[in-house]
């Protein structure tokens, strides 16, 4: 794993980071409709924040907005006895409860602090490194937003704040009120239109952190076979997913990339822990049937690398023989999560 300094934070972070938003699960409202990430397992996503951190990564983003709460109350709890290893991100939305067509500051300012000490409390921790705006604050706002992540900062509850948002206009004038230390940009090889917002950060001394580095899976080879049909050919896909995150991580020495819930083997390439050797798996393709030795597949590491790799992230079933690698009910299909050619 390599690790840069987060722009004027002085935070060591790693390059590729663990992006928390599936952690947040499947949310159901009043009305009984839910909204959210299907198919998530909270002993899974606990177990790839520990594998994740023995790999290396120590950078973990999250949100209160992740299922409203939940994806962080599993970030904490997964953090347990480790929070000094871990560098946490999570953000607000300062405009949440607030009427943009009634000005109150004291109400912006109750919002954000009362925010703030909800996530502390689920994420198990007494402060924050970085706090992050989830949402433009209305611009009657902005001037008691900035003031109140300052008193923040001030009293010990957050190291670090900054804003998530590609729009220039918005950060110059959150900036007229009070520093900006990072910005969390959402850029990936399909959508570079940042390119000259990254830049600018960089002449700034802000440290960056990348959203949807993969194109919220279009990058990762995952999309081939009956799902591809209007899409490029996979080995596109496949050749677009072996530099994409390198090739971020070159864009700026103080960008770090949160991959959002990373396929075992990607992330292993990615923090060069290890490979993967796959042979024929008969009638089944080897892509669904990842460290499964029913599926006569065998994972190979370098000396002095860890072994079982590929069992750790996700328990991943195998189609063919219907165990799944860590003893847990999974599916591949349901996890999306390929084998990268």
């Amino acid at each position: 794993m390599h690790y840069r300094t987060l722009g004027q934070t002085g935070l060591q972070v790693s390059e590729v980071g663990l992006g928390a938003m599936p952690f947040g699960g499947m949310v159901t409202r009043p009305d009984g409709t839910q909204f959210g990430w299907s198919g998530t397992d909270d002993r899974e996503l606990i177990a790839l924040v520990h594998r994740s951190g023995e790999l290396g990564v120590n950078l973990l983003d999250t949100a209160a907005a992740y299922g409203n709460g939940h994806g962080e109350a599993v970030v904490g709890e997964a953090l347990q006895g480790r929070r000094d290893k871990w560098i946490i991100a999570t953000k607000v939305n300062p405009n949440q409860g607030i009427d943009a067509d009634t000005p109150d500051e004291t109400a912006v300012r109750k919002r954000i602090t009362e925010a703030c000490e909800q996530s502390l409390h689920r994420l198990q921790t007494d402060h924050l490194d970085i706090y992050q705006l989830h949402a433009m604050p209305h611009p009657w706002a902005m001037p008691s937003a900035m003031r109140t992540l300052a008193e923040l900062r001030e009293a010990g509850k957050i190291r670090w704040y900054g804003i998530s948002t590609n729009n220039r206009e918005a950060i110059d004038q959150l900036r007229a009120y009070g520093p900006l230390h990072v910005l969390q940009i959402g850029y990936n090889m399909l959508e570079r239109g940042a390119d000259a917002l990254l830049h600018w950060a960089r002449a700034e001394n802000i440290g960056t952190l990348i959203r949807v580095p993969l194109a919220k899976g279009m990058l990762t080879g995952k999309y081939s076979g009956p799902q591809a049909v209007a899409m490029p050919a996979p080995r596109h896909a496949s050749k677009s997913t072996k530099i994409s995150l390198p090739r971020l991580c070159q864009r700026s020495r103080r960008t770090s990339v949160p991959e959002p819930w990373p396929s075992p083997i990607r992330l292993a390439r990615q923090t060069g822990a290890g490979k993967v050797e796959r042979r024929s798996a008969g009638a089944q393709s080897p892509r669904h049937h990842a460290a499964c030795k029913s599926c006569n597949i065998s994972s190979t590491y370098p000396a002095g690398r860890a072994p079982g790799l590929a069992l750790i992230f996700f328990s991943v079933s195998c189609a063919k023989s219907g165990r799944s690698s860590c003893g847990m009910s999974s599916s591949c299909t349901r996890v999306g999560m390929p084998m990268e050619r």
